[in-house]
């Protein structure tokens, strides 16, 4: 019999770390025997930046997370005021913006064949499996806790134990396998004092939970493609060079998958640190995750976990006599994006705009003097009528470039300052703040559209019947 983690040990001999490229080459490792440069150069300043983040070296943060909250406060997206400490009121803005990555979403969700099921906010946490469960997240101090006559019930830290209360003692149709579930859900996480900073740190947060019920014959694939949709859903909004990818592992998990984790970098295509767990982790053996440089921290915006515990937990089988493995995973938060967005802006990582598709106003009109509102609104209401979002500012009275500065202020996407010849003019040249150039209404549309329609009002529509026998079915 081999012995576990000996493939870690041949591979990657003293080695607690290990950095790979994006073909899945071994590149640098922890040992001591290795010397020279901390983390090899990899030609992207995000990139590396992203790297030094995952291995703990991220040096001063390029900003405070305190700034990302106020310039979110400042931009009318959120409101701490009358708000419970680290609880947030989103506004208008935020709000629109929320709902757009939800719409963004159902895209990643039906490429996964992902059904929508919302699970409760509160689940039993006396119950011997669940409590086994939550064990973790209990000594942390993560949970909210219900008083009186409801003790024993918690506010739901995730879709896990909706989920897994749900299908506990069922018996999964292996030919129905993989099966994936998306659920919208309004979690709570309690956070130690000095902890609360950045967006996603805040105690009450909208988090798309996906799972996906695996045969064990299957799950590397399923595996396989929700890497392969969480990196294409992200390069729409970040080049996957500047995207960081991380596993953490036990060594017993590398000598089985090994091949399955290079598949995965692959298949993202960018650097990877692997990380060597000591011990098993609550309930995975194999984590991992997409990360971006936020300016002021690392983030997280799409995660994978390996779960083999919960279904002999949960009392769950496959029709074939087998143990499911269960994927668990996401799609993106709202308030990930925006810290993101406002992190790297700060930072001057990325251009300081809210993304036209994720934006209550896409475009302003500056009228160059009263004479010209009216034109301006003439011009707002054709432009509104192809789909843009549109806003007249009060006339540039005091100076164009004061009402510019304004525009740009408000981290809109495009502007447009309306004049004489704009009058004349049954078309536009408009600033597009993130090109840095005027591009002609046509081509601006041309760029757009596909963004705005993906964000705008879209709701998953997959319906699949439950890989189970349920009370009344066939």
């Amino acid at each position: 019999m081999t012995e576990p983690g000996s493939a870690w040990r041949r591979e990657m001999p003293g080695a607690n770390t290990a950095l790979f490229d994006p073909d899945g080459r071994l590149i640098w490792t922890d040992a001591p025997r290795d010397s020279g440069p901390s983390v090899p150069g990899t030609g992207c300043k995000s990139q590396d930046l992203m790297v030094n983040a995952l291995l703990g070296r991220l040096g001063r943060p390029a900003v405070r997370s305190l700034s990302v909250t106020r310039t979110a406060e400042e931009l009318q997206l959120l409101t701490r005021e009358a708000a419970v400490n680290g609880f947030f009121t989103l506004l208008p803005r935020g709000v629109f913006l929320e709902r757009a990555v939800e719409s963004f979403n159902v895209s990643h969700q039906e490429r996964l064949g992902a059904v929508q099921i919302a699970f409760p906010a509160v689940y039993d946490g006396a119950r011997s499996e669940m409590a086994d469960l939550t064990r973790g997240y209990e000594a942390s101090g993560r949970v909210f806790h219900l008083g009186g006559e409801d003790a024993d019930l918690r506010l739901s830290y995730a879709a896990d134990p909706g989920l897994l209360a749900w299908i506990k003692g069922r018996v999964l149709k292996h030919d129905a396998l993989p099966y994936a579930i998306t659920s919208p859900t309004q979690i709570f996480r309690r956070h130690k004092s000095g902890e609360l900073g950045p967006l996603n740190r805040t105690h009450q947060f909208a988090l798309p939970d996906l799972h996906i019920l695996c045969h064990p014959d299957g799950a590397a694939r399923a595996a396989e493609e929700l890497m392969a949709a969480n990196i294409d859903a992200l390069e729409v909004w970040l080049p996957r060079s500047e995207v960081g990818l991380f596993f953490d592992v036990t060594t017993d998990f590398w000598d089985e998958h090994a091949d399955l984790i290079r598949t995965l970098i692959r298949r993202v295509g960018t650097h990877c640190v692997v990380n060597r767990l000591t011990e098993q982790k609550r309930y995975y053996r194999m984590r991992g995750g997409l990360m971006v440089h936020g300016g002021s921290n690392a983030l997280m915006l799409f995660n994978i976990q390996w779960d083999e515990e919960n279904a002999q937990r949960f009392a769950i089988a496959t029709s074939d006599g087998r143990a499911p493995i269960i994927l668990h995973g996401n799609s993106l938060a709202g308030s990930g994006i925006m810290n993101m967005i406002l992190g790297r802006g700060l930072a001057d990582l990325s251009p300081r705009v809210i993304p036209c598709e994720l934006d209550l106003v896409t475009t302003a009109l500056i009228p160059l003097s009263a004479n010209m509102t009216d034109v301006s609104f003439s011009h707002a209401a054709r432009l509104q009528s192809r789909g843009l979002r549109v806003r007249v500012e009060p006339p540039a009275t005091r100076g164009i470039g004061r009402a510019i500065r304004r525009v740009r202020r408000d981290w809109i996407s495009s502007y447009s300052v309306i004049g004489s010849n704009e009058a004349e003019s049954d078309s536009l040249n408009i600033f597009d703040v993130r090109e840095g150039r005027a591009i002609l209404e046509d081509e601006l549309l041309m760029r757009w559209l596909s963004k705005l329609e993906r964000c705008r009002g879209r709701i998953n529509r997959v319906d699949r019947p439950v890989p189970f026998s349920v009370p009344g079915s066939s």
